[in-house]
């Protein structure tokens, strides 16, 4: 069912506007400062270092710094199903290739049957 065209007329005036029309924001001030939140702000700086590290970050720098670089890890992180055991996942290439797996491999195995 098509709603009436006075209900779409009313709909949009109600929304403010006759379509493709922006609305005007008040400008920024150059002055305002964004204040910025981390969801790892609780942890200490030695723990923020450790994990700068484990994730191929250097460890040098501000605390800020550290909390920007970490965000997009902070899930991980913060998991609370992970053990103290697990390590993350290797940043370095192994010390193998394709290549060397498939020669190790067979041909036979490789074969339809």
């Amino acid at each position: 069912m098509v709603a009436p065209i006075s209900f779409c007329v009313q709909f949009v005036q109600k929304m403010g506007g006759s379509g493709g029309q922006r609305s005007r924001s008040k400008p920024r001030s150059v002055d305002a400062v964004k204040e910025v939140s981390y969801k790892l702000d609780a942890l200490a700086d030695e723990e923020l270092r450790k994990w700068s590290t484990a994730h191929g970050y250097s460890d040098k720098g501000t605390r800020a710094k550290l909390l920007e670089q970490l965000e997009g890890h902070a899930d991980g992180i913060l998991d609370p199903c992970r053990s103290a055991g697990v390590k993350n996942l290797p940043l370095a290439p192994p010390p193998f290739t394709l290549s060397q797996i498939q020669a190790a491999i067979p041909r036979h195995c490789f074969k339809r049957r």
